[in-house]
């Protein structure tokens, strides 16, 4: 079956992270937790001191999840650069839907660590191993047409909106919007995308900033309390899509939203 996040859409749309479950305080961290809280801080002293104890690079904690996954959630550029050079795999892929630290990384526009996964031999185009992506068609976009071009061209499976990990519709037709899931605190990258298709898309009105963004942008979105609510849930949320016949803009979770 074929996937919504083969090669055409592996760049653009790359909604995956991984979280770091912190234990209770008043217990010590295993090593492998001790490693993975190191690459979530950037600590590359800790790093260094935990691998030069025995564990291995490549360890993983009981939510399959391995340290230069983490590194390349929270941008740590040098963290993921000490990881490689002691030989993490960067090709590796994580426990659940097969995600690669890439699709982490460029879905949330750290530029650095794309970069260096890149020059270190990132492959671009790694799919996740699931067998299919599915999508919810709403009022308006939920047609004989639309739902066969689907199934011809990805093999996606059409759901109700608590089951998708797209979704296709105008801002109005997609609410209300906390139908779409928004991730777990263990897998935020169990989320949903919406696609949305607007009149126009154009470089005014609300001020943007976050990761990916040299300074700030400025696009015309059909509200800002919902980004904002969707911003305070970070590394949760929603990702969102937006299209306006053949022009396309994005706009992550990790992307702070203020007024005009």
């Amino acid at each position: 079956m074929k996937k919504l996040t083969a090669r055409t859409l592996a760049i653009t749309i790359l909604a995956v992270c991984a979280s770091v479950h912190a234990q209770p305080a008043a217990e010590a961290p295993d090593p492998v937790s001790a490693l993975l809280a190191a690459a979530r801080e950037g600590d590359v002293k800790t790093i260094k001191r935990v691998l030069a104890s025995g564990v291995k690079v490549d360890a993983k904690n009981h939510y399959d999840v391995t340290a230069l996954f983490v590194a390349a959630l929270f941008d740590r550029a040098d963290a993921a650069k000490v990881l490689i050079a002691k030989g993490a795999d960067i090709k590796a892929a994580k426990g659940g839907d097969g995600s690669t630290a890439l699709h982490s990384a460029s879905f949330l526009c750290y530029g650095d660590v794309v970069k260096l996964l890149l020059d270190k031999g990132a492959d671009v185009d790694t799919a996740a191993s699931q067998g299919e992506t599915p999508l919810h068609l709403a009022p308006g976009h939920d047609s004989a047409e639309i739902r066969d071009w689907v199934a011809f061209h990805t093999g996606a499976p059409v759901v109700e909106a608590d089951r998708a990990m797209f979704a296709l519709g105008t801002w109005p037709a997609l609410a209300p919007r906390d139908r779409f899931a928004i991730g777990t605190p263990d897998y935020p990258d169990r989320s949903a995308t919406l696609i949305v298709e607007v009149e126009r898309l154009a470089a005014t009105g609300p001020r943007l900033t976050g990761p990916g963004i040299e300074a700030e942008a400025r696009l015309a979105l059909p509200e800002i309390t919902a980004f904002r609510a969707n911003r305070a849930l970070f590394p949760l949320g929603l990702d969102f899509f937006f299209t306006a016949g053949d022009r396309l803009a994005a706009l992550p979770r990790s992307t702070t939203v203020e007024d005009a």
